[in-house]
């Protein structure tokens, strides 16, 4: 998208596709010094097909994702995961920090926290976090119950990329076979 067509960052909500702008409050440090971060915080940028519940956005399709800015050393993940488990409704997701190559999650069935950084230097940092794999019908969908970060860290605002055509269709559409 040329620059003189694309919306300003300022047009597109703070929080990607779910739109949330309330506040949201920490929750208590738990014993390893982590605090809780709702899922409905406006500083968790979403981006794809997401039903946008402010108690836990979910997600079934690829591509679906979500992006963070944070200050902090630390950052897990609070998800429901609805796989059973099996080797075809088993759900992978690719995390990147701070623009690395990504690294393949596997996750498990129910609710779990997974650790996605920890020892970053002190400063200001990225993560985004895709779907990797098919819907599967309801074994297929995720749902984001929070972040946790560092007792003092914050997220911080992302900053809308610019918008790009997504082609929604059947296999052929998808690219089948390449």
């Amino acid at each position: 998208v040329p620059d003189d067509l694309a919306p300003s960052p300022s047009a597109l909500p703070s929080s990607g596709v779910c739109g949330f702008t309330a506040p949201v409050t920490y929750g208590a440090p738990a014993a390893d010094g982590l605090v809780d971060v709702p899922p409905n915080d406006p500083n968790i940028f979403y981006v794809g097909r997401i039903d946008c519940a402010a108690a836990g956005p979910s997600f079934a399709f690829p591509a679906a994702s979500l992006r963070v800015r944070f200050q902090g050393d630390a950052l897990d993940l609070r998800l429901r995961d609805f796989g059973t488990g099996s080797a075809q409704s088993t759900n992978y997701y690719d995390v990147s920090i701070d623009g690395g190559a990504p690294t393949r999650l596997e996750v498990q069935a129910g609710e779990q926290v997974y650790t996605l950084a920890r020892d970053l230097a002190g400063a200001e940092h990225t993560a985004e976090i895709v779907k990797r794999v098919e819907s599967n019908g309801n074994s297929g969908k995720g749902q984001v119950l929070g972040l946790r970060v560092r007792q003092g860290s914050a997220l911080l605002p992302v900053t809308a990329r610019p918008l790009r055509l997504e082609f929604v269709g059947d296999s052929i559409t998808c690219g089948y076979g390449n």
